[in-house]
């Protein structure tokens, strides 16, 4: 699991199962999201980071605000509620 958490961390958790070649794009990947969605928590995660084959880039944006999820290319960004953080979703 690649997590953003606050304004400039980026948090890596599971690395060591990784593909590393992936962590590169997913770091821009949250750099463009943080852009656009700014002071949200933004998570990455899903088979792009762990298999050789993948649908889909799977990326959660944690807010207060309900709103609608959409897929632009391989990315497919899901909102759920900022109390979602502490569980499994």
């Amino acid at each position: 699991m690649l997590s953003f958490l606050g304004i400039d961390e980026i948090n890596i958790r599971g690395k060591e199962y990784m593909i590393n070649d992936r962590i590169t794009r997913v770091v821009k990947i949250l750099n463009k999201m943080k852009k656009k969605h700014k002071n949200k928590r933004i998570m990455i995660s899903g088979s792009f980071l762990f298999n050789k084959n993948y649908n889909d880039i799977d990326v959660f944006i944690f807010t207060k605000y309900e709103k609608e999820d959409y897929k632009k290319g391989k990315i497919h960004v899901n909102f759920l509620p900022e109390n979602a953080i502490g569980s499994l979703f």
